[in-house]
């Protein structure tokens, strides 16, 4: 991707939900299960918002195939793009 590329532990990361009373907890994993965050909720949106954080490397890499080149950018990018924010969103299909 180039050497602009920022450090961060590579993807892809998972979401767990962990049920509790009256806390929700988080867990964001990395490929080899290996820990990246954990966080607790009392949020309404605190899933969504764990789905939104383990998407983050895709989301980066995403972007960065976008706008550098911008050369690059196609129908077959917007399908991807629309794919990605169907996972972040929560939805299986």
């Amino acid at each position: 991707m180039g050497a602009s590329m920022t450090q961060h532990t590579p993807g892809p990361w998972t979401a767990e939900d962990i049920p509790g009373q009256p806390r929700h907890m988080f867990r964001i994993a990395d490929a080899e299960n290996c820990l990246i965050c954990e966080s607790e909720s009392t949020r309404p949106d605190g899933w969504a918002n764990a789905r939104l954080i383990a998407k983050a490397p895709e989301m980066y890499a995403f972007i960065h195939r976008l706008v550098w080149p911008w050369t690059n950018f196609d129908a077959a990018l917007a399908d991807e793009a629309r794919a990605l924010l169907r996972e972040i969103e929560g939805d299986k299909t």
